[in-house]
């Protein structure tokens, strides 16, 4: 809202307007003109208020300009007005208003309509939660508009008009559920940076062309219809930052493989002449692949390659028997790769694998999600990650090794895997013993610790043969329905 109103200005050539804007308000709050700053558990800063006193003045110094809780006080000087509801008559008198924004969910289409042509000069409009269908065309007349706000909208689709609104730099669309498309010429809008799709869950693909507006920092959502352009359009957008969710679905154009599992092992690949997608966009940190197939995806994984700055990973529904992409397996001497240094957190949902790569050995990762996975038998399978594990436990002490995984897990969710045997399989142990009494033995013998842990949640999984070992740093345990 800083950078739509020009509050923000540039430092230097080579700077984002967002990164200053950031400057700027840990300054403010180093002043203590904000306190009481509450953080997500990622450490990001998601609300903060103002003191009392430092209120007060800055009232006193905008009192002709702003306006918040009084319409009769909208003279032709006020430039920036946040209401709860929508009076046409009293804000006709700001006709040149930068800054609307209404929480008003009576809001009709007659009122949109006079905001528009009353309003010219706007820089900002935040109105979400309308129930609105459809946005007019004539809101292309907002031609200082930067900041578009239509969350929650009922809209299928946005007009074409909009498309002239040249000055647009943030557009939230956030739960639009309805919304199908974006408009055919959606790569007109050169200065957009900001686009946030959260939530629009039946979006069915992206404009052409999207991938020319190289000054996108923010894309929340992309959809990949693998039957035309796929994932081509995200090629070239290497400033993307924060969080983005790829949706992929469909076959790629001119597919005629009968093997249904194959198809995006040669054909995905080689139709969009590219191999890889994400490895470039360094200041992106979490990312959520959805697939939209019950298939082997192994070759389109691969092609999604992360960057090593990556923080949090989501996947879900991949259709894989073994997810065990290049960029999450070990090298020789069975010591995990450091594609992924950084990686935070893990979500893996839906998904149809029997095998993890050895998330056990990642350095950083503190928080992992397992749900719904029918077919996983084992955290981890790999016989050179129990080795590794249990000669490094035996060098630092004698005695028996107690294995030790996930050095810095600190919560752990495993719900509904109704197949869950145990945490690890080695291969040598399954050929060693034959019957199910002694397999379940091993497990028992080289139980697992989790020296970070301090949340445990195990839900539906009946056939787990045992618990980890558990640290006085455990905080808090959820068990249900789980073996006895």
């Amino acid at each position: 809202m800083w950078i739509a109103n020009g509050f923000i200005p540039l430092l230097h050539e080579n700077q984002q307007l967002e990164d200053v804007g950031d400057l700027y308000f840990m300054d403010l709050l180093r002043r203590s003109l904000f306190q009481d700053v509450q953080r997500d558990e990622r450490g990001d800063i998601r609300w903060c208020k103002m003191h009392d006193l430092i209120h007060d003045v800055a009232q006193l110094v905008t009192r002709f300009e702003y306006s918040n809780s009084d319409t009769k006080n909208v003279t032709e000087r006020t430039r920036h007005v946040s209401f709860a509801y929508y009076i046409s008559t009293q804000l006709v008198r700001g006709n040149k208003l930068r800054t609307l924004i209404l929480k008003d969910q009576r809001l009709e289409k007659k009122d949109f309509k006079r905001i528009v042509s009353t309003h010219k000069c706007l820089r900002l409009l935040d109105l979400p939660n309308m129930k609105i269908k459809t946005v007019p065309n004539y809101i292309s007349k907002l031609k200082h508009l930067r900041y578009l706000d239509l969350s929650s909208y009922l809209i299928k689709y946005l007009p074409s008009s909009i498309t002239k609104l040249q000055n647009l730099q943030t557009l939230k669309l956030n739960s639009c559920h309805c919304l199908k498309e974006l408009p055919r010429d959606f790569k007109k809008l050169v200065n957009l940076n900001h686009v946030e799709l959260d939530e629009c869950l039946d979006l069915i693909g992206m404009p052409v062309g999207l991938g020319q507006l190289r000054s996108l920092l923010t894309l929340t959502r992309f959809v990949a219809d693998l039957n035309s352009s796929g994932l081509s359009e995200l090629q070239n957008l290497n400033n993307l930052r924060g969080r983005l969710s790829i949706k992929m679905f469909g076959r790629p154009r001119g597919h005629s493989c009968s093997n249904s599992r194959w198809w995006c092992l040669k054909d995905a690949t080689a139709a969009e002449g590219v191999t890889n997608y994400l490895e470039a966009k360094q200041y992106l940190k979490m990312l959520v692949l959805q697939f939209d197939r019950d298939e082997d995806n192994g070759v389109l994984l691969e092609s999604l390659r992360p960057h090593p700055n990556l923080k949090e990973l989501g996947i879900d529904r991949y259709g894989g028997v073994s997810f065990q992409p290049s960029w999450m397996m070990v090298d020789k001497i069975g010591l995990f790769s450091s594609f992924l240094p950084n990686l935070v957190r893990i979500n893996m949902s839906n998904c149809h694998s029997k095998h993890l790569p050895l998330f056990g050995q990642l350095p950083s990762l503190q928080f992992l999600r397992l749900l719904f996975m029918n077919s996983l038998e084992y955290m981890e399978d790999k016989s050179s990650s129990e080795d590794s594990l249990c000669s490094s436990s035996s060098s630092s002490g004698g005695g028996a090794p107690t294995p030790t995984f996930f050095p810095s897990l600190k919560t752990l969710d495993l719900w509904k895997l109704p197949k869950l045997k145990g945490w690890w399989r080695s291969q040598a142990e399954e050929e060693a013993t034959t019957t199910l009494q002694d397999q379940q033995q091993q497990h028992l013998n080289k139980l697992p610790s989790f020296p970070s842990l301090s949340q445990l949640s195990i839900r539906w999984c009946p056939n787990l043969a045992s618990m980890p070992i558990l640290q006085p740093c455990l905080e808090q345990l959820d068990l249900h329905e789980v073996s006895k």
